[in-house]
């Protein structure tokens, strides 16, 4: 593929580029690939980090579900990626195109609570380097269960069926509302830019199972906007 891109930018006096992306999420992918020498054939590690369910659902303390949210972003979102970054030669950045709570049906995977999940692991995502971060889903139907996308709430935005449409075929009259995830990514979206800058506190508080409580993302924009989340 490389060497197609190569012949046609040779042809039309182009740049483009051509990345690898691979799909095995392993360590066995990786320390493979290295000591065979075959770091070349990839460039880009796709990863899906999403975390195990809560242990507390709207049914019980909200309290205690938005501090085992927080910690399973950190401990499974971030640190799985930090994982991979770790482990792979220079050079190599991971791609993450899914994430998230998972197997989760409660509807608190609609609640703001999530939504401050989804901008703690966007912004370490940006640090590690990830040069993009969709969602699994952008619209998905409004239900209390699972489809073959996961968690039907989990999507960015609900389409809730009306008087006799049908989620099988997708006919009939649908209403639409985002999640406190959208407004997530629309502030995040109009916000970034090209620098990434260090950012540090001078001291973190944490919730009561000795997470962070907060995080932060500074990035410059050109000629000289700093933005601060």
């Amino acid at each position: 593929m490389k060497e197609t891109v190569a012949a046609i930018n040779a042809v039309t006096d182009s740049t483009k580029e051509c990345h690898v992306y691979s799909s095995f999420e392993t360590d066995g992918f990786v320390n493979k690939m290295n000591n065979r020498g075959y770091n070349d054939y990839y460039d880009r590690l796709t990863i899906h980090p999403y975390s195990q369910s809560p242990n507390f659902g709207s049914g019980d303390n909200p309290g205690a579900f938005y501090d085992q949210t927080m910690k399973l972003a950190e401990s499974s979102g971030i640190d799985h990626v930090k994982h991979y970054v770790n482990i792979m030669p220079e050079g190599k950045i991971p791609v993450i195109s899914e994430y998230g709570v998972f197997r989760f049906t409660d509807t608190l995977v609609c609640s703001q609570t999530r939504a401050i999940y989804i901008a703690k692991v966007i912004m370490e995502y940006v640090r590690l380097g990830s040069p993009y971060i969709p969602k699994h889903c952008l619209v998905d139907w409004y239900s209390k269960g699972a489809d073959s996308l996961g968690p039907t709430q989990q999507a960015v935005i609900q389409a809730v069926p009306q008087d006799e449409a049908s989620t099988q075929t997708g006919e009939g009259e649908f209403k639409f509302f985002a999640t406190p995830s959208a407004k997530v990514f629309k502030m995040l979206n109009n916000c970034f830019g090209e620098n990434v800058l260090d950012a540090a506190f001078d001291f973190t508080d944490t919730i009561s199972n000795g997470f962070k409580a907060y995080s932060s993302l500074i990035i410059k924009t050109a000629p000289a906007t700093t933005m601060l989340r």
